[in-house]
């Protein structure tokens, strides 16, 4: 191999690893951006519970409104990993997609 060819190897490899680097310190600011503006601070400090769970399962629920019209809402299975804050003393926690919003 020539050593211009080396060189210009070399100058490209260089110019793409500048590239990468770039893109890795945008997203980077933009995922700095986004904590800033998602402050959850006041919300903890008013939670009466915070708990870190992991999903165990997810179903299906069908619920009738008035006889007729029915609707499908998740209802999620909770197992808490740990307790940040409060008390929380059952083995499981279930929630619907209706109370997560």
């Amino acid at each position: 191999m020539t050593k211009r060819l080396s060189d210009s190897i070399t100058a490209s490899l260089l110019c793409c690893a500048l590239g990468v680097l770039g893109s890795i310190s945008d997203s980077v600011c933009a995922k700095d951006r986004l904590l800033a503006e998602l402050d959850l601070e006041p919300s903890l400090e008013s939670a009466a519970l915070v708990l870190a769970v992991r999903v165990d399962e997810v179903l299906p629920v069908r619920v009738i409104h008035g006889g007729k019209g029915g609707q499908t809402i998740q209802q999620y299975r909770f197992a808490p990993v740990r307790v940040l804050k409060g008390v929380f003393t059952r083995p499981e926690l279930l929630m619907t997609s209706a109370d997560l919003r």
